[in-house]
């Protein structure tokens, strides 16, 4: 069999292992989202002054779609970075320790 609930004959215990591996993966999702929130994705100038601070999610985020939508841009992007010499850090919430890059 394929794995198709409507081909397997399981009927509805299929659907009720679906809905939970949905809400397992949901949860899952809840929790990643929260814990990157948790991070602080921070841009800083060669000379130290703040460019953009934000949660490390929103960055992924818009990072992500940004590669997606306008590739070019995205490209674009990273070379002014790289040109610039901006630096990259993420920071726990907590004022913890931090990551450089």
């Amino acid at each position: 069999m394929n794995g198709c609930c409507a081909s397997s004959g399981e009927g509805p215990a299929c659907g009720e292992k679906l809905q939970r591996a949905l809400q397992a993966a949901l949860a899952r999702a809840r929790e990643l989202i929260a814990e990157g929130n948790k991070r602080r994705l921070t841009l800083r100038s060669p000379d130290d002054r703040l460019r953009v601070e934000m949660p490390l999610t929103l960055g992924a985020l818009l990072g992500s779609l940004l590669v997606l939508f306008a590739p070019l841009w995205a490209l674009l992007g990273a070379a002014a970075a790289a040109l610039a010499r901006v630096r990259v850090h993420v920071t726990p919430a907590e004022g913890g320790e931090q990551e450089r890059r």
